[in-house]
């Protein structure tokens, strides 16, 4: 089982790593770099000696949710298509080492895209401030673009396994993107908010359901009650939609599904 399941990530973390996310992922890195350069971040990181958070992270707060659900949105239903999942399943693999395996190359593929989005804007800041000072503060910033990543795949996941279709599948990542985007999101709970009068602190606490919002809360751990908050919010949301995705794979009849 465990060979078996050891060929399945690897094929799985090549497939999710492909040339389409690779080029995705580049660009938001180039992206960073832009915008650390023409935001506040270079600035403040000259006069101040501090990295401002939002300045590294703008990309990700606009295009974020695309360029990771745009990875994942087909893990499953690209396999049914393509009859690999059904030649998989009469072969005797399970569904559950076929999940598991998506699942543990979701977790790579997120980990690789962290690093290929922190490393250019790391290198670009020791380089120009001679220093490796700086480096703890971005390495620190990992966990939350990596859980933030991850609540994407697990969407994205979970998206494939219910839409079965590539096509349909893109689509729901396309509208689940824009509706997480975070000042998208802040926005229409603010609107809502006000029609049905919720309090600020409630408004604050919806607020956290946008992996934007939680990845801005868990990478300041200064404030222990929303760091908590965001780190049980990314945890609900990453396992959460894995467990439902889970569930509805095992329901599924996946034999023949391509036709």
């Amino acid at each position: 089982m465990r060979q078996t399941l050891y060929r399945l990530t690897v094929r799985e973390v090549k497939r999710a790593l492909n040339v389409r996310s690779i080029s995705i992922w580049t660009i938001m890195a180039a992206m960073c770099v832009y915008f650390f350069f023409a935001s506040a971040g270079w600035h403040k990181l000259s006069t101040e000696n501090r990295l401002d958070f939002m300045s590294l992270f703008i990309p990700q707060l606009i295009f974020g949710a695309w360029a990771a659900l745009t990875v994942f949105y087909d893990l499953m239903s690209a396999d049914r298509e393509h009859n690999v999942l059904d030649m998989l399943l009469t072969s005797g693999v399970t569904k559950s080492e076929v999940f598991i395996s998506k699942t543990l190359a979701a977790c790579a593929a997120a980990l690789f895209m962290t690093f290929l989005y922190l490393l250019p804007v790391a290198v670009i800041v020791a380089g120009m401030t001679g220093t490796l000072a700086h480096l703890g503060t971005i390495l620190r910033y990992a966990l939350p673009l990596w859980g933030y990543i991850m609540v994407h795949a697990s969407l994205g996941f979970l998206i494939s396994v219910l839409a079965r279709s590539s096509k349909a599948a893109l689509i729901w990542s396309m509208a689940a993107g824009l509706f997480l985007m975070p000042r998208f999101y802040v926005m229409l709970l603010e609107a809502i908010g006000g029609l049905v009068h919720l309090a600020d602190r409630t408004i604050d606490a919806l607020s956290l359901l946008s992996p934007g919002v939680l990845m801005n809360a868990l990478a300041d751990p200064s404030d222990a009650a929303r760091f908590r908050q965001a780190l049980i919010g990314f945890a609900a949301g990453s396992l959460g939609a894995l467990l439902i995705a889970f569930r509805s794979f095992l329901r599924q009849d996946e034999l023949n599904y391509g036709g």
